[in-house]
Parts: C-alpha cells; sequence; structure tokens
C-alpha cells in the first residue's frame, strides 16, 4: 500500500457553536465520504474515497476535532471505491474493495496491516457494524461475511445481496437483504434475517407487497428494530421514496411508513435511534422541479412513524449523504459528498464542481444552532505570518480568558514535530516564534488548545 502526501484542503466552512457544515477534498479530484464514528474522546474519524481514474480509486482517513478542524489525515492507495471503516478495541479497521480488502490503522491513522481475504464477499462493499468483542460483520455484493479483530473471515454466508448489518443488543445479528430477479430493474423484494454469531438462523421475513430495498436499521429501546429503505418500480417510468418499517424481536411487522412524493427521489442511506427514543433518517433527495440534489434529515415518532421534523441541507453544488450517527451530545453527524447526483432510470440529478467530502455535525434538534458565546470559555483566534514561509513564521493568537494553553505544531502524519509552548497564559494577544530548519518543505499545521477550545491552521513551508 502507498501512502501519498499531497495534502488534504478544507475548501469551506458553516460554522456555530451548536453545529457546523464543512467539507474536504483533494485539489481537482472527486472525493466521497462513506462512513464516519465519534471517538471517546469528541473527535470524528472518516473514511473516503478519492478517484483518480475510471478503476483508480485512493482511501484517506481524517481525524476531526469536535468543531470538523483536521487533527490527522493520511491517504492510501486502495482497491475499490466503497470503505466502511470502525473502531476497533484500538485503532480502526476499514473494509472495501471489490473483494474483502481489510486495511487495520492504530489510533493515530497509521497502517498496520493491508489484508486482502479473496472469495470472502463478491462485488462492493457496502456497509459494517462492529460489537464490543472486536467482531465485523460486512455486506458485500450477494454474501455476508463475519469477521475477527483482523477482519479474517470466521464464517460467510450467500444472503442474497446484503445491503446491512447491525449487531443487536442480544448479540445476535440483523442483516438487510434485497432479492434480485434475472431482471433486477423490475422488482427487488426486501427482507430481513436474524442470525447468531455462529450464523445460524434465527428468523427471516420479507415484507411489502411492491418493491423495497432496505439501506438500514437501528434497534429501539423496546428491543424492536426500524428498517428503512427505498420503495418503488425500478424502472425509467417511477421514482423511489422513503420505506419505514417497525418489526418487534421476532421480525413481525407492527406499523409502516412512505416518505416522500411520486416525482422525486429519495435514497435514505442510514438510520438511528434519537436519545427521546424516536427515529433519525438520513437521505438524498433530487425534489422534482429542483435543479440540485439535497440531503434530508427526518425525525419520525417511533410509535406510529408520524413526521417531528424534516431539515434540508445543501446548496447549488449539490449533496448526497453516505453515513449518519448520533454523537455523545444527542445530535448527529453526517458524512457524503457536494456535487453527487443521483440516478433513477433515465433520470440524473446533478451537483455541480466535483465532488468534495461534506460532513455535517447537528444538534439534537437536526440544526446547526445559533452562536451563543459562554464567556467562561476562552474564545480564541490564531494566525500565523508570513505564510508560506521558509524559515519562521509568527504565530499569533488571542484569548479573552486566562487559561492554560498548549500551542503545538503537527507534520501531515500527525506526529508532533515541536512544541511552543505549554502552560498557562493571561488575557490578551500572545506572539511566539516557529522556527523549523531540519523538516522538509511540506504542508504543516499548527495546534492550539486554549481550555477546552481549540483551533488548527495550516502553514506552508517553501525551502
Amino acid at each position: 500500500m502507498i501512502k501519498w502526501s499531497i495534502y488534504f484542503i478544507i475548501f469551506s466552512f458553516i460554522f456555530t457553536y451548536a453545529g457546523w457544515m464543512r467539507t474536504y477534498g483533494w485539489p481537482g479530484l472527486d472525493d466521497e465520504g462513506y462512513s464516519i464514528y465519534e471517538t471517546p474522546e469528541g473527535n470524528f474519524v472518516f473514511a473516503a474515497s478519492t478517484e483518480e481514474g475510471i478503476t483508480v480509486f485512493s482511501l484517506f482517513v481524517c481525524k476531526l476535532n469536535s468543531y470538523g478542524d483536521i487533527l490527522i489525515s493520511k491517504r492510501y492507495r486502495f482497491s475499490g471505491e466503497f470503505s466502511s471503516l470502525c473502531p476497533k478495541t484500538s485503532g480502526y479497521i476499514i473494509f472495501g474493495g471489490n473483494d474483502l480488502s481489510v486495511v487495520i490503522l492504530d489510533t493515530n491513522l497509521t497502517e498496520i496491516s493491508d489484508t486482502t481475504w479473496s472469495g470472502s464477499t463478491d462485488g462492493s462493499i457496502r456497509a459494517t457494524a462492529n460489537s464490543s468483542h472486536n467482531r465485523f460483520a460486512v455486506c458485500g455484493g450477494s454474501r455476508f461475511a463475519y469477521t475477527n479483530a483482523n477482519g479474517g473471515p470466521i464464517w460467510t454466508s450467500d444472503v442474497l445481496y446484503p445491503r446491512f448489518a447491525i449487531f443487536t443488543s442480544a448479540g445476535n445479528l440483523l442483516i438487510g437483504k434485497a432479492n434480485l430477479p434475472e431482471n433486477y430493474r423490475e422488482l427487488v423484494q426486501g427482507g430481513a434475517i436474524m442470525l447468531t454469531t455462529s450464523g445460524d438462523t434465527v428468523w427471516e421475513h420479507e415484507y411489502g407487497s411492491t418493491p423495497i430495498r432496505f439501506m438500514g436499521a437501528t434497534e429501539l429501546s423496546s428491543g424492536d428494530f426500524a428498517l428503512v429503505g427505498e420503495r418503488g418500480i425500478f424502472s425509467v417510468r417511477d421514482r423511489s421514496k422513503i420505506y419505514i418499517l417497525r418489526i418487534d424481536g421476532s421480525g413481525y411487522e407492527e406499523w409502516s411508513r412512505t416518505y416522500g412524493d411520486q416525482m422525486s427521489i429519495y435514497e435514505p442511506r442510514a438510520v438511528a435511534t434519537a436519545d427521546d427514543g424516536n427515529i433519525v433518517i438520513a437521505a438524498s433527495c433530487a425534489l422534482f422541479n429542483e435543479p440540485y440534489t439535497k440531503i434530508l434529515l427526518l425525525k419520525i415518532d417511533s410509535s406510529d412513524g408520524s413526521t417531528i421534523w424534516e431539515r434540508w441541507f445543501g446548496d447549488e453544488r449539490g449533496a448526497v449523504v453516505y453515513d449518519m450517527k448520533k454523537t455523545s451530545d444527542g445530535g448527529f453527524v453526517i458524512i457524503g459528498a457536494t456535487g453527487g447526483s443521483l440516478f433513477w432510470g433515465s433520470t440524473y440529478c446533478w451537483g455541480q464542481n466535483g465532488e468534495d467530502i461534506l460532513v455535517i455535525k447537528t444538534d439534537s434538534d437536526g440544526t446547526l444552532g445559533t452562536f451563543a458565546l459562554d464567556d467562561s470559555k476562552p474564545t480564541i483566534e490564531l494566525t500565523a505570518s508570513p505564510n508560506p514561509f521558509n524559515s519562521f513564521c509568527n504565530v499569533t493568537f488571542s484569548l479573552n480568558k486566562d487559561c492554560n494553553v498548549n500551542l503545538e505544531i503537527v507534520n501531515l502524519s500527525g506526529q508532533i514535530i515541536s512544541t511552543l509552548y505549554s502552560g498557562h497564559l493571561n488575557t490578551g494577544e500572545h506572539t511566539m516564534k516557529f522556527e523549523i530548519s531540519n523538516e522538509p518543505s511540506g504542508v504543516y499545521f499548527i495546534r492550539l488548545k486554549a481550555g477546552s477550545q481549540s483551533i488548527t491552521r495550516r502553514v506552508a513551508l517553501v525551502k
């Protein structure tokens, strides 16, 4: 595996105290973010894919702080477009490629191993899940694999077109599947299967009288499950809607709802259980008579499926979603891409200007919130000049409160190459000189932590 040294860029951001929305990407290339997790420290780690050519892709991984600033970013050559990331007991595991390709990273996102388990799955890796026992569930093509801590298959199952898998509180595996006839564009019969971690079937059901393709599931506090998917005839004449199904622990339907209008395209990709026990769904949408794709965050009542609220994200660049998780503060984090497109039959809905990774952090109400300054916390500003620099630059920052400060210089590999200051500072403006002589030309990050706040700035050394 090759690690690339091209620098990673934050293109734009919308930032508020409660939430934020940022795009990330590599200059001149198409990037899509596929999976994201919150770390125990409140940071975020995501896995994404860069398309370098028709069949050439790179995997890159990135760690963000709670405000979306880059802490670590690394890029690797990878076989295949789909990249699904899961946390391990220590570090991370990523599945992708057209076979079961596995990359294991440490907590600094440095590669530990790179393995391909030929014949374990077929087709692109579409979903992963993990348990506290360092076991992983991998859906790919028409086969499902249950793996050990290194991604090696313990057993596989010919589950027809598995679309998602989750570990249940009872220790079993709930897998969504689609039965595709020979002419797959005309009919998809959606279903679910519950397996033990030994691969034995607990129950198996199919649902609905019209085609359904399930894309995700979440367990409710009662032990029931909410499944979400697309519903519609997959042909040139029709569109898809969001289909929501609540089932009990034995797989029997309790209620189902359909969301969306006849003329629009809805592609749900993720579902989560909110802190209040209700259901939140993230979907990509191409609305009728609107030229660009948007992301919908939809909250529904878990008791009957009625709508509680809906939130829309996106602009003229277009936006699509691939993953969404509930965060420790009760909010939600979404990852996807700008410039994305949806295709249904002969219909395309395009974004603009290529694709960049899109990450959105919302509050529990699904909004970015409003800025409210807490005077008990330090407000920090950080600048570096000159930038680019040749041998030194002046790092200037200001504090509105006395606090403990840590000012570090970090390289692209996430290594701290210099600590400019660590200690207590008073309110006001402070300037420190950053000199560098033994490091090569390239991009570096100035990382300032002041109390509970943090900020990062990118600088370029040119010798």
